[in-house]
């Protein structure tokens, strides 16, 4: 099965990726000079490789990565990250619900491409995270209109990443259709009624926003990304809603003043956030961590 929405390309350059000796994607952690397996960059390494399957050295990747999923997935279902991110409010360790979610799209493939049930059970163990509440261990975040959210990283205050939430979605939906498992069905539209009630919040009247934490202006490679996961899910969902949100934010891409406004104002946002200090002090760390 072809998967259906493009992913960022990794473009191995400035050292920050490198395969260890098992073909294993290792990431640059920012801003230090460790590299460490990153769950949701070594999915979306193995679903690049997954496209050109019948080429030999691009099933290989894939396969490393795969094979790298199911023995280190815990018995709670969990590929726990021990190392920190700036910026986030992290414990001594933390999970990815988007991380996740792509492991479980990337698992449900191994699975069909080579007919080998433990990468489904894989697949299956890894919805564990989607059953509880971040402050219980897992990964969903309930407000108060009992909206249920599949947040990006198991941190408070959940910030509703709008990019994330939908890949979440996507695994979520690779294994309803897989399995026909009630509690993943139950998920699934759950989580798509959660996105159909707030998408609203996510428009900004001249561009997407990133998340609804910070609400600044999606970079363009993530605006361009929401517009293909809204039609995806029109796609898959035939509502509305999704297309008309597609549209405007399509719109809103093809107007240089828009794209103009939202540079901007990303960058209004960054200030009020952390200052002409703590500005100036990410990008000299960001252009040190790249040049190191």
């Amino acid at each position: 099965m072809k998967y259906y929405v493009k992913q960022f390309p990794l473009i191995f350059k400035n050292n920050l990726y490198r395969l260890d000796e098992n073909g294993v994607l290792l990431t640059k952690i920012p801003y230090s000079l460790e590299y460490h397996p990153s769950l949701e960059y070594i999915t979306i390494y193995a679903l690049e490789n997954v496209e050109n399957y019948m080429d030999v050295d691009c099933r290989e990747k894939f396969l490393n990565q795969v094979n790298w999923l199911r023995n280190n997935i815990d018995e709670e279902g969990k590929w726990e990250q021990k190392f920190r991110l700036p910026y986030y409010n992290f414990g001594k360790s933390w999970i990815s619900g988007m991380g996740q979610g792509l492991a479980i799209s990337v698992l449900i493939r191994a699975y069909q491409l080579t007919a080998d049930y433990n990468y489904l059970k894989t697949a299956k163990k890894a919805f564990k995270p989607f059953e509880k509440q971040i402050k219980d261990g897992g990964i969903l975040y309930l407000d108060e209109s009992k909206n249920v959210w599949i947040e990006e990283c198991s941190v408070y205050p959940p910030p509703h990443t709008l990019n994330s939430f939908i890949y979440s979605l996507f695994g979520i939906y690779d294994l309803y259709k897989t399995t026909d498992s009630n509690d993943v069905a139950e998920l699934w539209f759950k989580g798509v009624d959660t996105l159909r009630k707030n998408i609203k919040e996510y428009d900004s009247g001249y561009w997407s926003y990133h998340n609804l934490l910070t609400k600044h202006p999606a970079e363009t490679m993530y605006h361009r990304i929401h517009i293909e996961q809204l039609e995806v899910l029109y796609k898959l969902t035939d509502k509305k809603i999704f297309k008309k949100y597609n549209d405007k934010f399509q719109e809103y891409l093809n107007s240089s003043s828009c794209m103009y406004k939202a540079k901007v104002n990303r960058g209004i946002t960054h200030f009020k956030i952390h200052g002409t200090v703590g500005l100036i002090k990410r990008y000299v760390e960001k252009k040190r961590w790249q040049d190191e």
